[in-house]
């Protein structure tokens, strides 16, 4: 695996924009939070690796605003926990450099200079994908970046190794994929009770190939568990109740 690709899909912990992401982190650290997880020592390592303070990162949390350079050193910070942030997946050729400057291995002042901008704000306008780059700069990213590819790798490797939070984020990943489920489900109900569609596929089924046939038996099975299991789940609460 190269320093730009992917973890692993079953690795994932949530994908979405910057805020959705901190957000999610945020309900994770909530959510662990009742079962005696420190909070402020949950948000230390948010602090310190994008060089802000404990306040700031308590402000993130509960939906403050996130501007300039800590807006780069959080979207990696949260990549490293496995959230795939999307504006950081959108980036293309300028992602590298942009994980470079948000994983500390060069100071952004740094950076203005080599590629001649006049303005931390054009040139934060650019590692975020919002402003294009001239050829004369990409070439001077492109000379950066291999200078500095096996410095990342380690980098992002290290920070993988040394930042995964004292609190368990795979409920929140057996979440998605419940989640994931779900939907599915109410889009094949939504299909299903639609008469334009559910009428002819109903006349159709005769028709179905054995192969197609074997998968809605099957279907019709892992949905007869999920009937039973979700009927366990409401007697025991009438139980309780």
């Amino acid at each position: 695996m190269n320093e730009n690709e992917a973890p692993p899909e079953e690795l994932e912990v949530f994908r979405g924009g910057l805020e959705e992401c901190i957000e999610h982190l945020s309900r994770c650290i909530s959510s662990n939070a009742e079962k005696h997880l420190d909070v402020v020592v949950a948000r230390q390592p948010i602090a310190e690796f994008c060089k802000v303070t404990p306040n700031t990162v308590k402000s993130w949390l509960e939906g403050g605003s996130i501007v300039g350079q800590s807006r780069i050193r959080l979207m990696c910070f949260l990549d490293t926990l496995n959230y795939r942030v999307l504006e950081l997946e959108k980036l293309g050729n300028v992602r590298p450099l942009t994980e470079i400057l948000g994983y500390g291995l060069m100071p952004f002042e740094d950076v203005l200079a080599a590629l001649k901008y006049t303005s931390m704000q054009h040139l934060l306008g650019a590692l975020l994908g919002k402003d294009g780059m001239q050829e004369s700069r990409q070439t001077e990213v492109w000379k950066i970046v291999k200078e500095k590819k096996l410095e990342l790798s380690a980098k992002k490797e290290e920070c993988r190794q040394k930042l995964q939070p004292q609190f368990s984020l795979a409920e929140a990943i057996q979440q998605r994929k419940a989640s994931a489920i779900s939907s599915l489900a109410d889009a094949l109900l939504m299909l299903l009770e639609t008469p334009e569609i559910r009428v002819p596929f109903f006349k159709n089924l005769k028709n179905l190939s054995a192969a197609e046939r074997k998968i809605f038996l099957q279907l019709s099975g892992s949905l007869n568990d999920v009937s039973i299991k979700l009927a366990q789940c409401q007697e025991k609460e009438e139980e309780i109740d």
